[in-house]
């Protein structure tokens, strides 16, 4: 989606239109489902969950203006460094291990982040602040996903949950490009009648999305936040490959060393549950949990 998502922002110069028409898209398919379901936990989910959903993605949309896909690849594998802190220390009742390798791995994980920002070729400090904007809220929606999910589970049908963020989403956006972007929509539509190509990313940018929306809640509700985190991070080398090779992304060295550390760090991280060295708990061979 990351990739489709900063083509069909290329294509359109409507990141907001894109991201309600992704938003519209899932509220549909979500609808078709004819699984509606909202009981226990409904408000908590529209209050919190929601509105940390539409920062993230309008934050996405629109930081990919301002950074190459190897610049937000990396500075979004930062997400397990926070969401350790805050699910182990911050959040009672999360029960996360810390050991040696998570901490080496998200310190890896950051490291390596570090070293490619300093060697991006299209390095922006409006972007890199957008970016880590959109990090803190996809770090959030993430840990309260998991506990709305997991610790008090709301009693929400998976369709239904599509459809709060969704729908929600879409009116929000609605009336902010109403508001300070009246054109988006105009200038997406015109770029999708003009061009196949155009027309094909943003909708396959949609579909994406839906099958994102849907299986990013059926999963979260089965793993920690951080490990949803390192998850995603772990699919990044091929988006970064991608961008050395369609957008001319950084491709230096010590860029590839950045990416690197940034990948190993989340492959430390997720040894964190097997055996060896590297899954025993860092605090008196016991899991570090807070209650």
């Amino acid at each position: 989606m990351s990739f489709s998502n900063k083509q069909a922002v290329i294509a359109s110069d409507a990141p907001l239109a894109v991201a309600g028409a992704q938003m519209l898209t899932t509220t549909l398919a979500a609808c078709v489902a004819c699984d509606f379901h909202f009981g226990n936990g409904t408000r908590s989910w529209v209050l919190i969950v929601s509105p940390l959903f539409v920062f993230m993605l309008c934050l996405s949309m629109v930081s990919m203006q301002f950074v190459s896909l190897g610049a937000w690849v990396v500075i979004r594998n930062l997400g397990p460094l926070v969401t350790l802190f805050t699910e182990s220390v911050v959040i009672p009742g999360m029960s996360v291990r810390i050991t040696t390798a998570t901490v080496c791995g998200t310190l890896m994980v950051a490291t390596g982040a570090w070293i490619y920002e300093a060697n991006d070729l299209d390095f922006s400090l409006v972007g890199v602040a957008l970016v880590t904007l959109n990090l803190i809220a996809a770090v959030l929606e993430r840990i309260a996903q998991r506990h709305l999910l997991a610790v008090r589970k709301v009693d929400v049908s998976k369709p239904s949950l599509m459809i709060l963020n969704n729908m929600i989403g879409t009116i929000i956006v609605s009336i902010i490009m109403l508001v300070f972007v009246p054109n988006d929509v105009s200038r997406l539509w015109q770029a999708m009648s003009q061009s196949n190509q155009s027309a094909m990313w943003v909708g396959l940018s949609c579909c994406v999305g839906v099958s994102l929306s849907y299986f990013g809640i059926l999963l979260q509700g089965y793993i920690s936040a951080t490990s949803f985190m390192v998850l995603g991070a772990m699919t990044k080398v091929l988006l970064v490959a991608s961008g050395v090779i369609f957008m001319d992304d950084a491709s230096s060295m010590m860029s590839w060393i950045g990416v690197g550390l940034s990948i190993i760090g989340g492959c430390m991280y997720s040894a964190k549950d097997s055996p060896g060295c590297l899954g025993r708990p860092l605090f008196n061979g016991k899991p570090y949990v807070l209650v």
